[in-house]
């Protein structure tokens, strides 16, 4: 029954059934009809697999898919689409699947005839995955037998982690000497806070906590004080890199950068600490958020393991180099520092 279930479908199982049940009535009563039926069925289950075994043999002459060989690249957690055509001449109904999981197709159950095919990657995790086949499923003409085929198809898909985009673009705001928008000192806006700004008349609704009783005996009027807002006094980013995995770590580490980017853009003075819920690895407080970006940057960098040679392929080669070196000078800095952080 093993054996029969490697290439008979489930319509075939039922009919090799019914067969065996006709055999066995057919010996036990010495039945001519019986063995008849029994031929019959056994010749459908034998035509089908002979057709099926035949195109299954065949099947690079019988389906043809264009476009090959295809090289992609991705960024985990995004979607592509690559659109292909494919040439089936066989009457036989054949069924595609991709070698893994990164890769779908559609559709996948072709007739005989010209077809647009679609290859949907996408991938959560980043990695290098090829293949010299697709997978083919051939069935025979009146779907009791089935028989597996591999299609030749030459398909090499890269992916990037997703940090990889925030590491362009702080490479990117780096390099175009990229300047901060809030400044990097005190923000004098009045409102809550500690150092004192004005006294000004009583109005309804503020807080007797701030009356003035100085300056209200003086004027015989309710004053109160006001203080100014602290703004723009800066941020300290702490990054525990606990994860459970690849994915969550890759995404840790794209919310991480994407952070000191936004602080670094807006030129607050920002600080950085990682730890790994034991043990601090890291901690740097400097007054230029660019030098801060940049140890944010080599950290992720040495601990994601990412390859900068491989980035060419994501950005303009005219500035794809200059990107790449100054990564690798970010890299180098980072080992520097950390050494440094160790020894003390």
């Amino acid at each position: 029954m093993r054996f029969c279930t490697q290439f008979l479908t489930e319509r075939g199982i039922k009919v090799f059934l019914v067969t065996l049940g006709c055999a066995a009535l057919a010996a036990l009563f010495v039945d001519i009809f019986l063995v008849a039926l029994t031929l019959v069925f056994t010749g459908f289950i034998f035509y089908d697999y002979t057709k099926v075994k035949k195109a299954a043999g065949n099947i690079n002459q019988l389906v043809k898919i264009g476009s090959n060989p295809i090289k992609e690249v991705l960024i985990a957690g995004k979607e592509k689409t690559v659109n292909l055509s494919c040439q089936v001449t066989t009457d036989l109904p054949v069924i595609l699947s991709s070698p893994f999981s990164q890769v779908r197709i559609k559709p996948n159950q072709l007739k005989k005839g010209e077809h647009a095919l679609e290859l949907l990657l996408s991938s959560d995790i980043s990695g290098d995955y090829t293949t010299d086949r697709v997978k083919a499923d051939v069935f025979g003409p009146h779907k009791l037998t089935r028989k597996k085929a591999g299609i030749f198809f030459n398909l090499e898909l890269k992916v990037f982690p997703r940090v990889i985009v925030p590491l362009i673009q702080a490479a990117l705001f780096l390099l175009r000497g990229g300047r901060g928008g809030a400044g990097e000192v005190p923000i004098p806006f009045k409102g809550p806070g500690i150092e004192y700004a004005d006294t000004r008349e009583y109005v309804p609704g503020d807080s007797l906590h701030h009356m003035d009783w100085k300056a209200t005996a003086r004027q015989g009027k309710l004053m109160v004080k006001e203080f100014f807002q602290e703004a723009g006094q800066g941020v300290h980013i702490i990054y525990d890199i606990r994860a459970k995995g690849p994915i969550s770590q890759d995404k840790l580490a794209t919310n991480f950068l994407n952070v000191c980017l936004g602080v670094a853009e807006q030129g607050y003075p920002v600080g950085v600490t990682v730890h790994n819920g034991k043990e601090v690895l890291l901690h740097c407080v400097e007054d230029s958020p660019h030098q801060v970006l940049k140890m944010a940057m080599g950290y992720v960098l040495q601990s994601m393991r990412i390859e900068l040679e491989d980035i060419d392929v994501l950005i303009d080669p005219a500035s794809s180099s200059q990107i790449r070196s100054f990564l690798s000078k970010v890299k180098e800095k980072r080992v520097r520092k950390f050494l440094e952080f160790e020894a003390k």
